[in-house]
């Protein structure tokens, strides 16, 4: 008998409920595709999108997800505008003088976490699903 068994751990997103109705009537199908196909890459803490632990880029992940990049890049540009991701400025990683742009996924749609940096909360806390999650006599995201 093997005792030495490597522990299955599985990888879970929380997803606000109470905004995925709204979603699912905003998005075109093909947004909605894509707001499901991200959720892999957010990240612990921050929701910064990362591929492979750097952060990543649109043609990063696109490229993961096997998908033209120049269709993913309107996608994107789309789910930008609609507060569902975000571009922000962080601290860069290997230079404390400079800062670096990431797309960030909105925790007040999706995170991996309960608890999130509160930068990134902040960064999000006038968007409208922001709003939405507040005002479910559910919430406690």
């Amino acid at each position: 008998m093997n005792t030495n068994k490597k522990e299955v751990t599985e990888d879970y997103t929380l997803v606000s409920v109470a905004v995925i109705p709204v979603l699912f009537k905003e998005l075109s199908t093909k947004e909605f595709a894509v707001f499901m196909a991200l959720m892999p890459f957010i990240s612990d803490n921050d929701g910064i999108l990362r591929c492979n632990g750097q952060i990543a880029t649109g043609k990063m992940i696109s490229d993961a997800l096997e998908e033209e990049y120049e269709t993913f890049k309107k996608i994107l540009s789309s789910l930008i505008k609609k507060e569902v991701v975000k571009k922000i400025q962080i601290p860069s990683e290997t230079c404390r003088t400079k800062t670096r742009k990431c797309l960030v996924a909105n925790p007040y749609i999706y995170r991996k976490r309960k608890n999130v940096a509160s930068n990134i909360l902040e960064n999000f806390k006038e968007s409208r699903w922001a709003n939405i999650t507040r005002n479910n006599e559910n919430y406690n995201f």
